[in-house]
């Protein structure tokens, strides 16, 4: 199940109810205890969209992926990995980047 680091904000948007569903689908998992804040900042508008510090960690990458894509989300970059991890790279309804990586 992916574990969210918010310790760098939350995701900005555009369409909060959009936005919340689809976090809703993408985070939840019987047992979990997920909080994410959604949010846009007065003067932060040119966020949303872009690149976010937000990352997603998870234990299994490749597996995570596959269960994501097969809910819909959209991924840019399939998981790739490393030798620091594995990684790839999503999208939330309001195009914001986010990174599903492991530790």
């Amino acid at each position: 199940m992916p574990r969210i680091d918010t310790s760098r904000g939350g995701p900005v948007t555009r369409t909060a109810p959009k936005s919340a569903r689809f976090y809703r689908q993408f985070c939840s998992r019987p047992g979990a205890d997920t909080r994410l804040v959604l949010f846009t900042p007065d003067g932060h508008e040119d966020r949303v969209g872009t690149d976010q510090n937000v990352v997603f960690w998870t234990d299994d990458v490749e597996k995570t992926a596959k269960e994501l894509a097969a809910k819909g989300v959209t991924f840019t970059s399939q998981p790739k990995k490393e030798p620091w991890g594995t990684f790839a790279i999503f999208q939330d309804p309001d195009g914001n980047r986010f990174v599903l990586g492991t530790k």
